[in-house]
């Protein structure tokens, strides 16, 4: 699998969404949001900001290589 992101104006996705549905194809929005500055960032999905919590107050597994992380899973 392949993850691509694909910046799309809002008034296109309208046409684009049904062509890549009938590929097969999942969408998922990005949030944004602007900060001081006014230029937008990224805003982490909740599965990435549980991670990041989980990760701050030691819910995680300490693996040493590859091999045992992939064992652990």
């Amino acid at each position: 699998m392949i993850t691509l992101t694909i910046h799309i104006p809002d008034k296109k996705a309208g046409l684009i969404r049904p062509l890549l549905k009938e590929l097969d194809i999942t969408t998922a929005p990005v949030v944004t949001k602007k900060n001081n500055n006014g230029k937008s960032r990224h805003l982490p999905n909740s599965e990435t900001v549980k991670a990041i919590k989980n990760a701050g107050t030691g819910k995680t597994k300490h693996v040493t290589d590859f091999k045992a992380f992939w064992s652990s899973v």
